[in-house]
């Protein structure tokens, strides 16, 4: 089709050449086949980055552009969690074998008498981003140390390079930072109010709190960047703790504060839609008028946390790693053998008593497998 309308196109020019020679330069004069779009948009970008820098100078010019000599060309959109991605993948051992340097950072560590306490970052839930993010803000100065001590920027590889200019930026500290702050000042007590809680219905009130600190924070947070405690008796103040409120830089204190204004906000909108059942007027809440008065009996067994589901799909993660070749019903047996402890039950049990239920097992088992194909094909 191409070469049909090449070929008409050629026809039309009011010149002497071959048709051949003008398809092959009406060829060679196209440039892009999809339209103008990407070159109206790389021009607007441009135009855009001209005047970011023009009215804001550096305060505006935060998305990776200056990275000044690193010479780093990112592929990706740079953010907070990339930082502290970056910096697991740099600084523990194993993590990443071909650009990391975990050894060395361990070492440098251990010479200042510094405990290594991060971890790899895949296959780590929330609460440990948040437990990375403040320890990658205490340690930004050693992170610096290394980079200008040991590792000369000649010798840097585009891992090092990113960290480099992640820790020299001070809107991925800001937000390092201010997600230590809810880790110290919110979800970290919260989770331990959680584990203490005796009832999941008593987690109502704890939800209710929280709302309303979020709908006070989220409009200025400016006393959460001072370090004021809002749950004193499950707060751990630490090392760390100090480190995140002893900061005497202006600038960083205002982007800190934008930064979990913003957080703060969006915890809110979350907490408002996926817990409105727990709130007052929700079905769960038994301040809710004509809830059933019988609901905390009812609900007397349900886990306050999901530790447990979470610690069975870790499992059964595992259990497809090591056994490829067994079925659902083989791993689901597994697993509810360790959860139940059926081990120590049949040991306690008398020889007589322990045979019969090895025969009732035997005898129900074609059934069991009978009845979980059944359902399979149902599903």
């Amino acid at each position: 089709m191409i070469d049909q309308i090449l070929s008409d196109m050629g026809s039309l020019l009011e010149t002497d050449e071959d048709i051949a020679v003008k398809k092959a330069k009406l060829l060679l004069s196209v440039k892009n086949l999809m339209t103008d779009r990407h070159i109206v948009n790389t021009c607007l970008k441009n135009c855009l980055e001209k005047i970011v820098l023009s009215v804001c100078g550096r305060w505006g010019y935060t998305r990776g552009n200056n990275v000044e000599d690193n010479n780093v060309n990112f592929t990706y959109n740079q953010s907070t969690t990339d930082f502290i991605r970056a910096c697991c993948k740099l600084c523990v051992p194993g993590a990443d074998e071909k650009s990391g340097y975990g050894s060395l950072f361990r070492t440098f560590l251990s010479d200042n008498n510094i405990d290594l306490k991060l971890t790899t970052f895949h296959g780590h839930v929330l609460i440990c981003f948040l437990l990375w993010v403040h320890l990658c803000f205490s340690q930004k100065i050693i992170f610096m140390n290394l980079l200008i001590c040991i590792l000369k920027k000649e010798n840097r590889n585009n891992l090092l390079k990113a960290v480099a200019n992640y820790v020299k930026n001070p809107m991925y500290l800001a937000g390092c930072r201010a997600f230590g702050i809810v880790d110290k000042l919110f979800t970290g007590p919260l989770w331990r109010i959680i584990e203490n809680a005796d009832h999941i219905l008593d987690l109502n009130q704890v939800w209710e709190q929280f709302k309303g600190f979020l709908e006070i924070y989220s409009q200025d947070a400016t006393d959460l960047v001072e370090g004021k405690i809002l749950y004193k008796n499950y707060t751990n103040i630490d090392e760390i703790f100090g480190c995140l409120f002893a900061v005497e830089d202006e600038e960083l204190n205002i982007l800190t504060t934008e930064a979990l204004q913003i957080i703060l906000l969006n915890f809110q909108l979350i907490l408002e839609r996926q817990l409105s059942d727990c709130l007052p007027g929700g079905i769960l809440n038994e301040k809710t008028d004509g809830i059933d008065i019988n609901l905390r009996e009812q609900s007397k067994s349900v886990a306050t946390t999901n530790i447990i589901s979470e610690r069975d799909f870790a499992n059964l993660d595992r259990l497809q790693r090591e056994k490829p070749n067994a079925n659902l019903i083989a791993l689901e047996g597994i697993i509810l053998f360790a959860n139940n402890k059926t081990v120590k039950w049949l040991n306690n049990l008398e020889s007589e008593k322990k045979s019969e239920y090895f025969k009732i097992a035997r005898h129900r088992t074609p059934e069991i497998i009978k009845q979980f194909k059944e359902k399979k094909r149902l599903k």
